[in-house]
């Protein structure tokens, strides 16, 4: 019996030091184009995108030299520009979200790997810039918690440890879900959807 334990126990330890070798560890940072895609009746204004940021941590295992798993949890600010009618001063929405996500990243050519996965946002604060720069939190009965998205995009490593990438996020989920009220009617729903374009770099602290 004693014999019987002492193999589970080395047995345990070989895998655990098997699976910690095909961890790896890092963290990445992105500057983001954003924007809105509004769906619903004519808007009464223009969306148009502008720059953010995004930072995470990561986890990646390796399944074989070609195929990877990774979790990130991270942080990113989303949002638009509004310009209305009459006016040249945009108004900047920011909605800033809690991130984790999930993806398969596959090695499609010499150090180029195709990535694709799900992402669940939690949205932390919702804000707007208004044209005298005062920032306002923005209030809406309409507003999403939660958001649901699909990401897909590429990955080069420069360097054995160091990489770039180029991701594009859709949501699935509206941050806004709500109602236009028309004169004359009837009112129509509208919902609103973040999109995000990231460019940024990936640097592994911890390889096999």
């Amino acid at each position: 019996m004693e014999k019987i334990k002492v193999a589970l126990i080395l047995l345990f330890i070989i895998n655990g030091d098997l699976i910690a070798q095909k961890l790896s560890f890092g963290y990445d940072i992105g500057l983001d184009v954003v924007n809105y895609k509004y769906i619903g009746p004519t808007p009464i204004a223009k969306f148009d995108p502008r720059l953010s940021y995004n930072f995470g941590t990561d986890l990646i295992y390796s399944f074989s030299s070609r195929i990877q798993g990774q979790l990130e949890f991270g942080f990113a600010e989303k949002g638009a520009k509004l310009l209305y009618p009459g006016s040249n001063k945009p108004v900047s929405f920011k909605s800033g979200y809690i991130t984790s996500s999930a993806a398969i990243k596959i090695m499609t050519f010499k150090r180029l790997f195709f990535d694709i996965g799900p992402e669940i946002g939690f949205l932390i604060y919702n804000k707007k810039r208004e044209e005298d720069g005062l920032v306002y939190n923005v209030i809406d009965k309409a507003e999403k918690k939660f958001e649901f998205s699909g990401v897909i995009g590429i990955e080069y490593v420069i360097w054995r440890d160091l990489s770039i990438f180029l991701k594009f996020k859709y949501s699935f989920t509206p941050l806004f879900d709500g109602i236009v009220a028309i004169d004359p009617g009837p009112s129509q729903p509208y919902k609103i959807y973040n999109e995000q374009l990231s460019f940024g770099g990936f640097f592994l602290f911890k390889k096999r």
